[in-house]
């Protein structure tokens, strides 16, 4: 199943999205075959994650805010979340252990690290 990296360009003040064509170059240079989008808006992104086959790996790249907002859709559709901390406050990217991590490392762990319920 091909794994989604879902990009908040509003996240960590605009940081993420302006990492877009990085992330892109990072994931090619791994031959990470993955899709990559960054939607205008939540509803935008919760449609994009609700389309997705179940036990589909989904990284998201944001922070608490982009969590909060996608959580309803990634339950909903049965998916695997990992993610790419480029918040603010990063909490909950605490609470996985990833919030120091350097966001390369990060991203190849939320699509090819072992997964836990």
């Amino acid at each position: 199943m091909r794994p989604v990296v879902v990009i908040n360009p509003a996240a960590g003040a605009g940081r993420a999205g302006a990492m877009e064509a990085d992330i892109r170059t990072h994931l090619a240079g791994r031959g990470t075959d993955a899709t990559i989008v960054a939607p205008p808006s939540a509803e935008a992104m919760r449609q994009s994650l609700r389309h997705c086959a179940p036990g589909t790996r989904v990284a998201l790249v944001g922070g608490d805010g982009t969590v909060h907002q996608a959580l309803d859709a990634l339950l909903d559709a049965r998916l695997e979340l990992g993610l790419v901390p480029f918040g603010s406050g990063n909490d909950f990217a605490r609470a996985l252990g990833v919030a120091q991590w350097p966001w390369m490392e990060a991203l190849d762990w939320a699509l090819e690290g072992r997964h836990r319920a």
